[in-house]
C-alpha cells in the first residue's frame, strides 16, 4: 500500500528509501520540529500480528537506551496501541554497507579492519547497557555521506536480564551471520556479537563469507561445525595478525573467543597502527569520500609503514615478525629493492642457522613456512638466486649486542635449487646427538624500551614488576616466551620471543586508551558540540588520544540552547578518563522575567 504523502501523527511521509520483509522505511518530515526523519513502518499484514509488533517495540526500547554516534538514534515510537506500528529515527544521508560493496570492493584488508573497528565500537556501547544486537551484517550498517559508520536495526536485539521474546522452532536473524550457539539453541551472550563481527571482518577482508552453502540448512551446518577456509588463504593480503584475530572471533566455543568486543577492537586498532593508520575514523572519512584517490595515496604509505615497523621488530630481535610485515609490504610493492635486500638478508641468516643441523633443502622449506606471506613466497620463488657471497645481511644495531654484519660465508647450495617444497623427514642417524630442548638454552638478556615508561612488565603471565631502574633489563631463559606490558592508561602490548632469538632490545609502543566524555546540561534539551561532533545532553563520546602525546588531549566543548546564553569551555582529558562534565546555562536576559 502506497503511504507516500500520508501523515502519521506529526510525521509526513515523503519518499520510500528502503524496505524489507518486515517493514518499509520512509524519509519523512517532522512537522513539529521541522526536521528530516526516517520512519520505519510495519507492513500492514504484520501490523496485526502480536509477534511483529512486539519485535518493533523491543527495537524501540533497546535503541532508546543507547546514545552513541555509531548507533542510529531513535526519536519516537508509535506505541503498542497505535493503528500503524512504526518507529522514528534520525535520517541518514548515505547508503548501506551492502550497497557500497556492490560498486566498491574493498582493496585492502586494512579498510575491512577500520569498518569492523567502528562496528565493534557501537557494539561495545550497546553491551554496556546489556543489549546484544544478534543481527550484525552489511545490510544493517549505514555509511553516512561523511564516512561515519552507523549500526542500525536492533529489531531482534536481546536485552540481558529482561524477559525474552522467543518463538519455538524459529531462528531470528540472518543464517550466514549466526553463531554456533545461536544455531544450536544454546544461551546467547555478548560473545555472540563477537562471532558476528568476525564474520563481517572475514567478509570485508576476503570478499566472501566464511560459511557458504547451496541453502540455509547447509550454511547452518557449516556454522555449527565451524568449518571455513582461513582468511589469508582466500586473500593473500590478509596479514598474520588479522588472520589470528578473525580465527579467535570465529572460535566455535564462546569461551575460546575474545571475552568481549572491546578486546577484538583493540587488536584491530593495534594492527592498523602497524599499517600506518592511527585514526581509523578519520581515515574512513577520507576513504568513503573518494575510494580511488585514497587507494592511490595509501598504497605507498602502507608499504612505508610496514617496512618501518618491520625494521623496529628486527632491531628488537623479532625476525619472524619482521619478515611477515616485509612480506605484506612486498605483496604491494614486489619491485622494491629495499624490501628485497631485507628479505634476502633474513633468508641468508636463516639458511646459515639451519645448515648446522639440517640440510639445505630443509632450511629452504623452513624459510618459506616462516615467511607467512604471499609477498615473500612469490618473491623467493621468482627471484634469481644470488651467489652466496653477494647476499647482503641487514645490519641491526642494538646497544651491547653483537650482530653479524657483512656478507655471509659461502654456502654449499646447488645452483639449480632456489626454494624446495618440504621433504619427508629422514630417519635420524643412530649416532646423532640429541637436540637439547629450547628451554634448556642459555639465559638471554633483553633491554626493555616501553613507551610510555609507566608500565608493568609480565613474563609468560607472571608479574615481574614495574619498569624502571630496577627492571630496565629482563633475563629470559631459553625457549619461547611472551613479554607483556600493561598500563591503566593504555591497551596492553605483547611481544613474542622465539626460542632461537639472541639477546637484544624489546621496544614496545603502547597505544593510549580513549577517554570517555559525557556532557550533562541544564536544561537537558541543550545542544552539545565536542570538537565538531554534535551530541545531546548525557550522550557519551570516545575521545581519541594522539599517539605521539603525553596521554592527554584538550577538547573544545560548546553548549547552546534556545533562550540561554551559550557556553564554551576547554576540557582536558587523560587516556582512559571516564569524565562527566556538567554545564548549566543561564537564561538570556530577554527571557528573564522583569521584577514586579
Amino acid at each position: 500500500m502506497d503511504m507516500i504523502g500520508r501523515q502519521l501523527s506529526r510525521y509526513r511521509l515523503l519518499q520510500e528509501v528502503g524496505h524489507g520483509g518486515m517493514a518499509v522505511v520512509y524519509k519523512a518530515q517532522d512537522t513539529t520540529l521541522n526536521r528530516e526523519v526516517a520512519v520505519k513502518v510495519l507492513h500492514p499484514h504484520l501490523a496485526s500480528q502480536e509477534e511483529s509488533r512486539a519485535r518493533l517495540q523491543r527495537e524501540a526500547h533497546a535503541v532508546a537506551k543507547l546514545r552513541h554516534e555509531n548507533i542510529l538514534e531513535i526519536f519516537d515510537y508509535s506505541g503498542p496501541d497505535s493503528a500503524e506500528s512504526y518507529i522514528v529515527t534520525e535520517f541518514i544521508h548515505g547508503r548501506t554497507l551492502k550497497n557500497f560493496l556492490v560498486d566498491n570492493p574493498l582493496p585492502f584488508p586494512e579498510v575491512a579492519e577500520m569498518i569492523a573497528s567502528e562496528v565493534a565500537r557501537a557494539l561495545e556501547h550497546a553491551h554496556q547497557f546489556g543489549v546484544i544486537h544478534r543481527d550484525v551484517k552489511p545490510e544493517n550498517v549505514m555509511i553516512r555521506d561523511d564516512g561515519l559508520v552507523k549500526l542500525t536495526d536492533f529489531g531482534i536485539a536481546q536485552i540481558i536480564d529482561k524477559e525474552r521474546m522467543t518463538v519455538t522452532g524459529q531462528l531470528l536473524g540472518s543464517p550466514a551471520y549466526m553463531a554456533p550457539e545461536h544455531v544450536e539453541g544454546r544461551p546467547l551472550d555478548f560473545r555472540t556479537d563477537v562471532f558476528a563481527v568476525g564474520i563481517l571482518t572475514y567478509q570485508l577482508a576476503t570478499g566472501q563469507l566464511p560459511f557458504r552453502g547451496k541453502n540455509p540448512h547447509e550454511v547452518l551446518k557449516k556454522i555449527a561445525e565451524c568449518r571455513y577456509a582461513p582468511a589469508d588463504s582466500v586473500n593473500g593480503l590478509v596479514g598474520k595478525r588479522l588472520n589470528r584475530v578473525i580465527d579467535t572471533a570465529l572460535a566455535k566455543e564462546p569461551d575460546d573467543r575474545f571475552s568481549d568486543v572491546a578486546d577484538l577492537r583493540q587488536e584491530l586498532v593495534e594492527d592498523l597502527a602497524d599499517a600506518g593508520i592511527d585514526d581509523p575514523r578519520k581515515e574512513l572519512g577520507y576513504f568513503f569520500a573518494d575510494p580511488k584517490a585514497w587507494v592511490r595515496a595509501y598504497r605507498p604509505r602502507l608499504v612505508t609503514a610496514l617496512t618501518h615497523k618491520g625494521r623496529e621488530l628486527a632491531a628488537a630481535g623479532r625476525m619472524a615478525a619482521a619478515l611477515e610485515l616485509w612480506g605484506r609490504a612486498l605483496a604491494h610493492d614486489p619491485k622494491s629493492t629495499e624490501l628485497r635486500t631485507l628479505v634476502d638478508g633474513v633468508a641468508a641468516h636463516r639458511r646459515r642457522a639451519t645448515l648446522a643441523r639440517r640440510s639445505v633443502l630443509a632450511a629452504a622449506a623452513l624459510l618459506v613456512a616462516g615467511a607467512g606471506s604471499v609477498g615473500v613466497r612469490h618473491y623467493l620463488r621468482t627471484r634469481p638466486h644470488p651467489h652466496p657471497t653477494t647476499v647482503a645481511t641487514p645490519t641491526v644495531t642494538n646497544p651491547g649486542v653483537a650482530r653479524h654484519v657483512g656478507p655471509p660465508p659461502p654456502l654449499p647450495i646447488a645452483p639449480k635449487v632456489v626454494i624446495a617444497p618440504p621433504v619427508q623427514k629422514r630417519p635420524p642417524r643412530e649416532k646423532s646427538p640429541p637436540v637439547a630442548a629450547p628451554a634448556e638454552g642459555p639465559v638471554r638478556s633483553y633491554e626493555l624500551a616501553p613507551t610510555p615508561k609507566a608500565v608493568t612488565v609480565f613474563l609468560d603471565g607472571k608479574r615481574m614488576g614495574d619498569y624502571g631502574p630496577q627492571l630496565a633489563t629482563l633475563q629470559v631463559p631459553g625457549g619461547r616466551h611472551t613479554v607483556r606490558f600493561e598500563s591503566p592508561y593504555c591497551f596492553p602490548k605483547e611481544l613474542d620471543i622465539e626460542d632461537n632469538e639472541p639477546s637484544g632490545r624489546l621496544a614496545a609502543r603502547l597505544h593510549w586508551k580513549p577517554a570517555r566524555l559525557t556532557i550533562k546540561t541544564e536544561p537537558d534539551t541543550a545542544d552539545v558540540m565536542v570538537d565538531g561532533s554534535i551530541l545531546r545532553s548525557g550522550q557519551q563520546i570516545d575521545v581519541t588520544i594522539p599517539e605521539l602525546s603525553d596521554g592527554k588531549k584538550t577538547v573544545r566543548v560548546k553548549v547552546s540552547a534556545a533562550g540561554h546564553a551559550s557556553q564554551t569551555l576547554a576540557v582536558e582529558l587523560r587516556a582512559n578518563d571516564q569524565r562527566v562534565q556538567t554545564v548549566a546555562l543561564t537564561p538570556s536576559i530577554a527571557d528573564v522575567p522583569s521584577p514586579q
